[in-house]
């Protein structure tokens, strides 16, 4: 975000906190979150929330972003498959999944059916 950016969204906040809302609040959501960020950037460096965030960031998203990479790839993958085969290949494939997994057999077969 740049800094005209960020700052057409400060006094885009300072205009709403001028203003009450309607459920008797002296400050809408976007200005008091505005607010929060505000003290966020105050706090020191060892704050616990701070550092809770960076763990959380730090051990949490950045692997789910690995895993969302890999599913990325792995269907990517499976697409350019689905785009070579023949249709009656993929009609042996989807009938030898229902045979050894199982599953909703006469919803698939009616989905095949639509289709």
């Amino acid at each position: 975000m740049s800094s005209s950016e960020a700052q057409a969204l400060v006094s885009k906040a300072e205009e709403a906190a001028k203003e009450a809302t309607k459920d008797g609040r002296t400050k809408n959501d976007f200005s008091r979150a505005m607010d929060y960020i505000k003290n966020f950037k105050d706090l020191p460096e060892e704050s616990p929330i701070k550092q809770a965030l960076a763990c959380f960031l730090k051990w949490g998203v950045k692997p789910l972003i690995i895993i969302v990479m890999a599913y990325v790839w792995v269907f990517k993958q499976l697409y350019k498959v689905y785009k070579i085969l023949p249709t009656n290949i993929l009609q042996i494939i989807f009938g030898v999944g229902l045979c050894f997994f199982g599953g909703c057999y006469f919803a698939s077969i009616a989905a095949i059916e639509a289709a």
